[in-house]
């Protein structure tokens, strides 16, 4: 997976279990979630805001084979922007140490320790792909069997001497990139030293979650809800309530335009995404989903200042070098796009599409020998995609080669037919 990390070290991480938490939301008797959690403080444990608000009841167990049971005394601190609660409970516990994660560098091991499927405690390891001291971070995993559950969220994300260096907050499969690995992301220690630090009186779950924020926090989740069954509509109206409570939240907004998105309401989506970035202007994301809109307006020259604006935030983001060089292309700038091009296959060598497009763009600046070995290397990754066949023939043609040329059109027009 990466430098430094073996075997030996993460047994000796996951031998940190007496000081997490495993957390159990249940609403009308029913255990509706589970997360993760660990003792910062002898009895204060952090967590995802997520991983308690909308209960009725939350129940807290740790120790060896989750013996040791705890109930929850009430919230201490929580910060919705970064998903972190600190929660009160009725028992001692061993804190785990504060490490800084500053101190790590790009590529270097990380561990984090939770309660996956089925209230299953263990650990993985990983690598830090962009390590920020002060924003969201993300860890790269090799994917275990069954994928990384919901039930770590709020675990601890470790260096290699078992200090805590960020917290799991969700975890992702990026479309196109390597199928091999999932993305988990983690909120920094700065971030939870200073809710630690902001820590004050404790407040019941119950007066917790009647605060006007959380109220907002619980509308949004709602509407998430709501748009992964595809209602979008009822979506809007949810975090129109949630922004209604709490017009500061930028998630209120950012989750509006994507259902606005989803609907095919661009302009509307678009000036969602200007409130989003102008309350989080860091907000990566935010740039890459208005780029894309934009994109659908076709606004392509403000689209590919957002991509410039992501690849500023976060250079190894995900298909952004594609997409700026699509919307080069759009623009007429094909050795633009093709210095984009290059970026993307550095960073995902295989990819089949980028290989594509930059034969494209080099056979519109005449360059059709280029464009020929980039279509050849597409054909390798993808031998049964007619396009491949027909741009290339195209390309061959403008050589003189009309043989080699008809051979592809025949070739194209075959596997056109198949896929019909």
């Amino acid at each position: 997976m990466g430098m430094g990390v073996n075997q030996d070290t993460l047994s000796q991480i996951i031998s940190n279990r007496r000081s997490t938490a495993c957390i159990k939301r249940k609403k009308f008797g029913l255990t509706r979630r589970l997360a993760s959690g660990f003792f910062v403080t002898r009895d204060i444990v952090v967590t995802n805001v997520h991983a308690i608000n909308g209960s009725t009841k939350v129940s807290i167990c740790g120790g060896h084979s989750l013996t040791k049971r705890y109930s929850l005394v009430g919230v201490t601190a929580f910060d919705t922007r970064n998903d972190l609660a600190l929660i009160k409970v009725s028992g001692p516990g061993v804190p785990l140490p504060i490490g800084n994660l500053e101190a790590l560098k790009k590529g270097e091991p990380v561990y984090f320790i939770g309660y996956g499927h089925n209230s299953e405690y263990n650990g993985m390891m990983g690598v830090v792909i962009d390590p920020r001291c002060n924003k969201l971070f993300q860890i790269k995993v090799k994917r275990p069997k069954d994928n990384v559950g919901p039930g770590y969220s709020g675990g601890a994300v470790l260096n290699n001497s078992g200090e805590v260096v960020g917290v799991v907050v969700s975890a992702c499969e990026i479309e196109n990139s390597e199928k091999s690995y999932i993305f988990v992301n983690a909120i920094p220690t700065i971030v939870l030293r200073e809710l630690i630090s902001n820590s004050r009186q404790v407040e019941s779950l119950l007066t917790w979650q009647k605060r006007p924020e959380i109220r907002a926090y619980t509308k949004i989740a709602l509407g998430s809800a709501q748009s992964e069954k595809g209602k979008y509509k009822k979506a809007i109206s949810y975090y129109d309530c949630a922004i209604k409570l709490n017009a500061e939240y930028f998630y209120g907004f950012f989750n509006r335009a994507l259902a606005k998105e989803a609907l095919g309401d661009f302009s509307a989506a678009v000036s969602d995404y200007d409130t989003t970035l102008r309350l989080n202007p860091e907000f990566v994301v935010a740039y890459f989903n208005r780029a894309l809109a934009k994109e659908a307006l076709g606004d392509f020259r403000s689209a590919v200042l957002d991509y410039t604006q992501v690849i500023r935030l976060n250079p190894q983001y995900d298909n952004v070098y594609f997409n700026r060089g699509y919307a080069k292309g759009e623009l007429g700038d094909y050795s633009g796009a093709i210095l984009d091009y290059d970026a993307a296959l550095c960073l995902s060598p295989e990819d089949v599409d980028v290989y594509y497009n930059r034969g494209y763009a080099k056979d519109e600046l005449g360059d059709y020998r280029g464009a020929i070995l980039d279509y050849d290397a597409a054909f390798c990754l993808s031998p049964e995609d007619a396009d491949v066949y027909y741009n290339r023939a195209l390309a061959i043609e403008k050589l003189g080669q009309q043989a080699a040329s008809e051979a592809d059109f025949k070739k194209a027009k075959e596997k056109l037919c198949k896929t019909r």
